[in-house]
């Protein structure tokens, strides 16, 4: 099998093996028992153990370097998780930030999800367990072990593009509405990318991850408006500045991350 298509499924097949489960453990919890959280015991202890085999522990032994590798869930190199870290969180808030400036371009039904009704404990923690579930799967599954094979042949920038476009089309299994989405989708799975490729570990992709679903998650469910006034007011307006500014930090944090990295 080409090595791009190759990738290509071995990445998509790790993100469903690893979210599938969790998912499906989420989904039996908001239709029974739902004033109890008892889909979170399993789901945890699932996204463990798949973790542990991806990161090369457990048979067949003749993979477990190859697992390893693809993975690269392993410590970073010294003196990078601080850039790291502003890299990543001045990108992630430049599109918060021009996300909320453009929401009214957005149709409401791409935007918008219908939380169920739960009682406020269970809802925190199926928010938080499946905001892990969502971050293990999709940067071990696409982060991991669909880039690295691609920067292994072709180099980060291919690399990087290709994760991209089939991360972005990934999420138009959640209704075509998303679509309206796909440029951020686009942009994240870049900023995430390039933080794997430059540190050479996916865990800083995956906090990121993380903290931004547990985010987004909590704002479906508490009903949160991000909607601004209309028209061009101050709020849009430092809005935007702020996104320049945020984004103008990345930049030159990732320069120097890929400067070390070089």
């Amino acid at each position: 099998m080409p090595v791009p298509l190759r990738a290509i499924v071995g990445g998509l097949a790790v993100a469903v093996a690893v979210s599938l489960p969790g998912s499906a453990l989420t989904i039996a919890n908001l239709r029974w028992l739902k004033s109890f959280p008892w889909a979170a015991g399993p789901a945890v202890l699932y996204l463990l153990l798949a973790w542990a085999w991806l990161a090369g522990h457990g048979p067949p032994r003749r993979t477990v370097e190859a697992r390893r590798q693809l993975l690269r869930g392993g410590a970073m190199r010294a003196g990078t998780v601080g850039r790291a870290l502003a890299a990543g969180v001045s990108g992630v808030l430049a599109l918060w930030a021009l996300y909320a400036v453009f929401r009214p371009l957005i149709p409401a039904s791409s935007a918008r999800v219908q939380a169920p009704d739960l009682p406020t404990a269970t809802a925190a923690v199926l928010i938080i367990v499946g905001a892990a579930v969502t971050a293990v799967a999709e940067e071990a599954g696409f982060r991991g072990y669909m880039q690295v094979p691609l920067e292994t042949r072709y180099g980060p920038v291919p690399a990087i593009s290709i994760v991209s476009i089939v991360f972005m089309a990934a999420h138009f299994t959640h209704g075509w509405p998303t679509l309206w989405l796909s440029p951020f989708y686009l942009a994240i799975s870049v900023v995430y990318g390039l933080l794997a490729y430059s540190t050479g570990s996916i865990l800083v992709p995956l906090g990121l991850h993380f903290a931004g679903d547990v985010a987004l998650f909590g704002i479906r469910y508490s009903h949160v408006s991000l909607d601004l006034p209309a028209g061009i007011g101050p709020s849009r307006v430092l809005l935007a500045a702020g996104a320049a500014i945020f984004a103008t930090g990345s930049v030159f944090s990732f320069r120097s991350l890929l400067r070390s990295r070089a």
